[in-house]
Formats: C-alpha cells, structure tokens, sequence
C-alpha cells in the first residue's frame, strides 16, 4: 500500500485542482536557507515539487532516492523544476530531517518543524486540492499558482514516471504562457463533470485551439473552434482529471476539471 494512514475517515469524492491556487508560504531548510513559494520559485517561472513526508513514514523512506535520481535528471537538464520536502510532524526538527538527508542522500532541499514546514504542508491535507490518504503525497505547482495533486502508481517507478508526466505539463505552460501577450480566465462547467463540459471562450479572439491533458500530461485531444463556447461531450472518458489550455496566438488560458460517474 502506499502510504500510512492518519484517520480511517474515506471522502468519497473530492474536486481536485480545480481553480484552486497554492498558497504562498516561506520555510527555512535544514541549512537555514530560506524558501518562498510566490517570490523565490513561481514569480521566476518556476515548477515546484513539494514532497510531504515524515522522517519515520516507510512509504517516506522507500521512495526518497527515486525522488533524488529524479531531481539529478532535472537538474541535469537544467529544468527550471525546485524541489522543496516539507515534514508534517512536528518532532521532525532540523537534526532528525538533516539525518533523514544524509541517510538517502538527498540534494534538495528539506524544511523541517523548526523551519515552518508543519504550517506549509497543511493546506494540502484538508482535501481541498485532492483526496488526501497520508504520507508520502507529491504535489505539483505551476508558476500561475495551479496545482496538480499527489500522482501515486503501483510502484516507485511508476510514481516517478506519473510526476514527470505532471512536471511536463507543468513545463509546457510556462513556455506557452511566455510566448503569449496575455492570460486570462477560461469559465469551464458543470464541475464536477459527468457527460460533457462547456468551454467559455468569450475572452479569445475568432479562431483558438484546445488541447486536452490527462492527469499524466499527456495530449488526448485537440480542438479548433471559432465559436464563443465549446462543447465536449465526455461520457467515454476515465474518471479523472484533467487540464485544459486555450490559445489564440495572443491569449492564453488553463483550466482543470475532473470527471466522475
């Protein structure tokens, strides 16, 4: 199983990464470095990777060297991607964390209960982002504050494989956002979706293209339209989540729904 379990209490469906904004915060590693979500990282166009963990989680420690050969191929390819680890306990200070670095060798950095890590973590437990089941749980910010919530396989390469896929996409909205004279809102519903979601497109120019993400990132649709809204008829798709980006060669919009049954 993934992950330990801090109460028994089952949601059974939560709404995840739907128009919802990471909320800023500023912690201080292990080494007395400090981290400030907005102006550090999102601000400079950067992807964050936040790690929730505790020192003691199995699960914790059987998936932190995945997580440090995954980093070392960021930083490699000199992704703008930081990873940041937050510990959930508050008996986690700066010593026990700094061993916990040590112990599988970790390079990113790590905030402990000493730095503030208790009170950054937390909005990401309330189910307000996604369903949340414990620990480790994985959580992935774009520079425009969106976030995409906890990916989880059967096994640690898979888990790595579904956080590259959302790191991608991540990516890909920097360099779409970038090239772009302007973002703006994108009306999306009913969400939660069942059998079809319609697109407001009021605030692009004539002609515009869709695209259609999964929750790995990748493409399952792309759409041309000239119209004010868009109409997608889902009832054959996975339940799930999913993004969806518009642009128009000078506008740009993203929006993330999911869809259940």
């Amino acid at each position: 199983m993934k992950r330990i379990f801090y109460t028994f209490v089952f949601v059974l469906f939560t709404a995840i990464m739907i128009a919802q904004t990471a909320p800023d915060f500023t912690v201080t590693d292990t080494h007395g470095n400090e981290h400030s979500l907005y102006a550090d990282y999102l601000d400079q166009n950067k992807v964050v990777v936040l790690d929730l963990f505790f020192v003691d989680c199995p699960p914790c420690q059987d998936l932190a060297p995945f997580m440090q050969a995954y980093w070392e191929e960021l930083q490699a390819a000199n992704a703008p991607v930081q990873f940041l680890s937050l510990t959930s306990m508050e008996s986690d200070n700066d010593a026990k964390v700094l061993g916990f670095e040590e112990q599988f060798g970790l390079t990113f950095p790590a905030a402990s209960a000493d730095g503030g890590s208790v009170e950054a973590q937390q909005p990401y437990t309330t189910n307000e982002f996604g369903e949340f089941f414990g620990y480790p749980t994985l959580v992935v910010i774009s520079p425009d504050r969106s976030v995409q919530f906890d990916p989880w396989g059967n096994t640690q390469e898979e888990t790595i494989s579904l956080l590259d896929g959302y790191v991608q996409n991540a990516l890909a909205t920097i360099s779409s956002t970038n090239e772009l004279e302007k973002v703006v809102d994108m009306d999306i519903y009913p969400i939660p979706a069942r059998d079809y979601i319609t697109i407001d497109l009021k605030a692009f120019n004539a002609e515009k293209t869709l695209e259609v993400y999964n929750s790995t990132g990748a493409l399952i649709q792309t759409i041309k339209t000239n119209a004010l809204q868009e109409t997608i008829t889902i009832d054959k798709w996975s339940v799930g989540n999913y993004i969806i980006i518009a642009n128009d060669g000078d506008t740009f919009a993203k929006q993330q729904f999911s869809v259940i049954r």
